[in-house]
């Protein structure tokens, strides 16, 4: 007798630990990138355990906000570590006035 479930020969699949932190990890990363909220493809991402961090730069104080939300979107229940900072992106000219 070949079934799914509790009952059956074939196991449920269900994914490890490490399989579901993998997909969520790319799941946050593609929000952050694609939440116009946020637009920042270039963030870092880090979850661990019950915690994810993200750091990194974005231009504004509305979008480090943003982060936060998004990632609590995805990941609800997980404690939320924010640490990007507000400052130019990387690669953007930095305008300096000589006097």
């Amino acid at each position: 007798m070949s079934g799914t479930g509790a009952g059956g020969d074939i196991p449920e699949s269900r994914p490890t630990v490490e399989g579901s932190g993998r997909y969520l990890l790319a799941k946050i990363r593609d929000a952050l990138a694609k939440d116009p909220r946020v637009n920042e493809p270039e963030l870092v991402v880090v979850v661990s355990g019950g915690t994810v961090m993200v750091s990194g730069t974005v231009p504004t104080e509305g979008r480090r906000k943003a982060v936060s939300e998004v990632v609590r979107q995805i990941a609800p229940g997980m404690e939320v570590r924010n640490a990007t900072e507000v400052g130019p992106a990387l690669g953007e000219p930095r305008v300096e006035s000589v006097e």
